[in-house]
């Protein structure tokens, strides 16, 4: 019987692989929409507006597509080691369904993980954020004169990589220390996830 280590990593690649397809199949399908709208609304003004409006529908579309599917594999590595099988099937199998919860759920895991992102960066660059705003407001104030904001731009990234040299080793040793509660509280977020929609199936079957 395959290890729990074997089955997730057969999980990772097949899921890797199956978004992967996903994605290139869904922008080639997206390029030849396009490319017939644009060829159905060459020479007329109002036609383009509606192909315009067509491409965009589509590649909308796709984007939704991809998320949805990543939500409904987005718990195959707990249910690799809960289910003891490959966890592409167990985890569709069980978030079908729970599509709007989970992506509730993963977005309030992602915003706790950007403010912990958002007070480190503060600790360690305290003027980084008023640096990328500069950045943006002399891109703003700049108006057409590319020279110019492009000269500017790059005064601020040379300032701002300078200081990041200087704090270069705590950079490292803090994003290494973050790397190792991160993905450990992303694995257990899974697995609590996992248990709470198989253990509600269950009470619904037995109920």
């Amino acid at each position: 019987m395959p290890s729990n280590e074997f089955r997730i990593l057969i999980t990772f690649i097949l899921k890797f692989l199956l978004l992967f397809a996903i994605y290139i199949g869904g922008a080639i399908v997206l390029g030849i929409v396009v490319g017939l709208a644009g060829g159905v609304a060459r020479g007329s003004a109002g036609a383009a507006g509606i192909a315009g409006l067509i491409a965009a529908i589509a590649g909308f579309a796709l984007v939704i597509l991809v998320i949805w599917i990543a939500l409904r594999l987005s718990l195959s590595s707990a249910a690799a080691v809960g289910s003891g099988e490959i966890g592409i099937g167990p985890s569709w199998s069980a978030t079908k369904g729970a599509v709007w919860a989970l992506l509730l759920y993963w977005i309030l895991w992602w915003l706790f993980l950007v403010v912990v992102e958002g007070v480190c960066w503060a600790i360690l660059m305290p003027g980084f954020m008023q640096t990328v705003m500069s950045m943006k407001q002399t891109a703003i104030a700049s108006g057409g004169d590319q020279m110019e904001n492009a000269r500017a731009v790059f005064q601020m990234e040379k300032e701002l990589f300078h200081a990041m040299g200087r704090q270069l080793p705590l950079i490292i040793g803090i994003g290494a220390v973050i790397g190792l509660v991160v993905y450990p509280l992303l694995i257990c977020a899974a697995g609590v996830a996992w248990r709470m929609l198989t253990e509600g199936h269950s009470e619904a079957e037995h109920a």
